[in-house]
């Protein structure tokens, strides 16, 4: 999991956060362990190594016993603290809008493109990294920019991420939407996942979500259905205040005021 991105839009969702490949880092790791393992044993048995330099005659037999092991502790220890900190301070994220990067521990170094402002899209892989790892730098240059604004370094599978890459920003230049389901769909496109459900999970535990966390935003509430099997409630009617002298006393309802009858009535009564 990688932390969220500083400076977020209001209105902005990380739909995937990753970083530097564990592969990559692992392989560092593995090789800085080596070398610390060859300075340990190089110490502990610094006569037998001494004998087998004079043995062949080796010239400054002493000093390269103190020296190589020395050389391999500080190598091995680089390699394995330079893995801990990719692993730690690389920071990739792909948001509804825009690829980030953020670089750093204690002080932090962002940049980020416009999905719509991309332009190109450069993979570089080593031989170790295209033919045992699948890892590689993906480059991405922008509209009027000389060199690539950002470079996801040592990623696992760059040529997937690209392809997926140019469908987010030519996704974006049409405007259509983009949301995690459509990310979603691209990494099975592209074979980074089985299904669309699994590169889902992938997804939301990248940014910190569960998946019974997630909610979709992405469409309205379906509205209730409006026609003849469901008609539309007509609107109320106004209420109009009345005096008790004013009150209508239709007592048959014909819409004639009952009270009329009763005076023309009781007129006729007295004429007679």
């Amino acid at each position: 999991m990688h932390l969220q991105p500083d400076h977020l839009r209001t209105n902005e969702t990380v739909i995937e956060a990753f970083g530097i490949s564990r592969k990559y880092t692992v392989l560092l790791i593995l090789i800085g362990v080596l070398f610390l393992t060859l300075a340990v044993v190089g110490v502990g048995q610094r006569g037998a190594v001494l004998a087998l330099l004079a043995a062949f005659g080796v010239a400054l037999a002493s000093l390269l016993a103190t020296v190589v092991p020395l050389v391999l502790g500080l190598l091995g220890l680089y390699l394995v603290l330079l893995g801990i900190y990719f692993q730690l301070a690389y920071h990739y994220y792909f948001t509804d809008q825009r690829v980030m990067q953020a670089i750093g521990l204690f002080s932090m170094s962002s940049v980020s493109s416009e999905y719509k402002m991309i332009t190109d899209l450069t993979v570089r892989q080593d031989v170790i990294n295209r033919l045992i790892l699948n890892t590689g730098t993906l480059g991405v240059n922008t509209a009027g920019g000389p060199t690539e604004e950002i470079q996801l370094t040592n990623i696992d599978d760059p040529s997937a991420r690209r392809a997926q890459l140019r469908q987010l920003a030519s996704a974006a230049q049409n405007g259509y939407a983009i949301d995690d389901r459509y990310l979603a769909k691209l990494k099975v496109e592209t074979g980074m996942a089985r299904n669309e459900a699994e590169a889902l999970a992938t997804l939301h535990r990248s940014v910190g979500e569960s998946p019974s966390e997630h909610q979709d935003h992405s469409s309205p509430p379906p509205e209730s259905p409006v026609g003849p099997t469901s008609p539309r409630p007509a609107p109320p009617s106004p209420v109009v205040p009345v005096s008790t002298a004013d009150e209508v006393e239709d007592l048959h309802g014909d819409g004639i005021d009952e009270s009329d009858r009763i005076r023309a009535a009781q007129k006729k009564l007295k004429q007679q």
